[in-house]
């Protein structure tokens, strides 16, 4: 019988398994432009399968869940907001002659620095709170740098949300880029969700938010898989919506 644990880990392997084709299949299509985005996305998606497989094979052979399967899942939403980022900037192409420096590639290198920071503070609190023979001063320390790490991904957010409101200022000349940004704009509502409860995980000392003990289904589902499987679904319906978007680019031929 799976715990609460194991029943999300099952839900995480079934959707991520089947999004990760689309989630490749817009990273062919969008090309150098959409990159590091769809790289991303291809990764969270990645590290969710086997971090979820790793915990359901742990749960159905009766084992205590290992740490690996636990830090995984816990520090894959940096991916995520790295890949917002980087789907937000593909859409941002055309607007550089307007404000080049906030459109360029400044924020979005400052983007990816916070993000990567948080990953190795995530890892590490989680590394120090997970790991069985942690005591209560190590899992004190624990929980103080997953704070910090959450605070981190909080201000990486707005800084994306701030570029995103300032962008829809100017009218987009291309369709693709249009589809591009309706799916961020979307995708940064789930994803302000699910770093919120990351950080209140680490701030609130109840049963519902505790990172180890976790909470019920329901509020595990509404809290931290759904804003996911939200945010994935609006970003690769954006990118197949705007899969011809590098065509789009090309100066027409005279």
């Amino acid at each position: 019988m799976f715990d609460t644990t194991g029943q999300i880990s099952i839900v995480q392997l079934a959707f991520f398994s089947v999004a990760i084709w689309p989630a490749f299949y817009c990273l062919i299509k969008h090309g150098k432009h959409g990159l590091l985005g769809w790289i991303f996305i291809c990764l969270f998606c990645t590290i969710r399968i086997v971090g979820a497989g790793i915990i359901i094979g742990d749960e159905s052979g009766d084992k205590p869940l290992s740490e690996g399967g636990l830090i995984l899942s816990a520090v894959a939403i940096a991916p995520l907001v790295i890949s917002v980022g980087g789907i937000a900037h593909e859409s941002y192409n055309s607007l550089k002659d307007h404000r080049s420096i906030l459109f360029g590639s400044i924020p979005h290198v400052l983007v990816h620095l916070g993000c990567m920071g948080a990953i190795a503070l995530l890892v590490i609190g989680y590394t120090k709170f997970e790991t069985a023979s942690s005591t209560a001063n190590d899992m004190k320390t624990g929980l103080d740098i997953i704070r910090v790490g959450g605070v981190i991904l909080l201000v990486v957010w707005v800084g994306i949300a701030v570029i995103t409101m300032v962008s829809l200022l100017y009218p987009r000349k291309l369709y693709g880029e249009r589809q591009l940004i309706r799916g961020v704009v979307v995708g940064l509502i789930a994803l302000l969700i699910r770093i919120l409860y990351t950080l209140l995980g680490s701030l609130i000392n109840s049963t519902s938010f505790n990172p180890k003990t976790g909470g019920t289904v329901a509020e595990k589902i509404v809290l931290d898989v759904l804003p996911e499987i939200v945010l994935v679904f609006a970003l690769i319906a954006a990118g197949i919506a705007s899969r011809n978007l590098k065509y789009e680019r090309r100066p027409p031929i005279s």
